[in-house]
């Protein structure tokens, strides 16, 4: 049976998704629990990872090892890189790069992987069927797709955030999609990252989060819905 895997790293982003889960049952594995259900009447099964790349790495792991899914979703939160974002702007990953992750004295490209190379290729049908699921679900915020940027850090600093949009052109910053991706990829699990605006280049950051987190994982939690209705399982 092919099942949709869906993660997100805090309780407001989980939360908002369980509740549009049926036929929920858990399972606890080291820890985390997963809940195992239908959205949209296609199998899933989602779980809360924790913030951070080694949380988001784990968490990835498990589900695949112990659930089998055929697709992973992350959704969640994200600072704004690119200037002409707006808050509750939606950006879909084409790739993944972990902007911390540094081999630059061995010759390596900043954020290169051994072996995976600098950027992590989401699935682009997952990518098409994400766009087409917003697009129908609400169109009154910004739909865009490009780079996202992973590390083990809250960018406050709108000097640090310029510098990030340059050097890799990713149009937000974020903790936990990278890794996810990393892991998705090495397993050869088809992903896709989603994530909403909550905060922008300003040094309000840390303010502006906690104001559209919820707005933010509502709005993620009703574009899952309708990706799950397009998903064939």
């Amino acid at each position: 049976m092919k099942r949709i895997g869906i993660i997100a790293a805090m309780e407001e982003e989980m939360s908002a998704v369980k509740e549009k889960l049926e036929h929920m049952e858990t399972k606890q594995l080291y820890g985390k629990t997963f809940f195992i259900g239908f959205l949209s009447k296609k199998p899933c099964v989602l779980v809360k990872c924790g913030i951070g790349k080694v949380n988001a790495a784990h968490t990835t792991q498990l589900m695949i090892d112990h659930f089998s899914p055929s697709y992973i979703i992350n959704v969640g939160s994200a600072g704004a890189l690119n200037y002409n974002l707006n808050y509750l702007d939606i950006i879909i990953s084409t790739a993944c790069i972990q902007f911390d992750f540094d081999l630059t004295v061995f010759g390596r490209k900043p954020g290169e992987l051994p072996e995976l190379g600098q950027y992590l290729k989401a699935d682009s049908h997952l990518i098409e069927l994400t766009k087409q699921a917003i697009t129908e679900t609400d169109s009154s915020h910004g739909i865009i797709t490009g780079i996202i940027a992973t590390g083990d850090q809250f960018i406050n600093d709108p000097t640090v955030k310029q510098s990030l949009y340059n050097r890799f052109q990713a149009q937000c910053d974020e903790m936990e999609g990278a890794a996810i991706a990393q892991v998705c990829t090495l397993c050869q699990v088809p992903f896709v990252i989603i994530r909403s605006i909550t905060d922008k280049p300003n040094t309000k950051a840390k303010v502006d989060f906690y104001d559209y987190l919820e707005q933010a994982s509502t709005r993620c939690a009703q574009f899952l819905e309708k990706v799950a209705q397009l998903i064939e399982c």
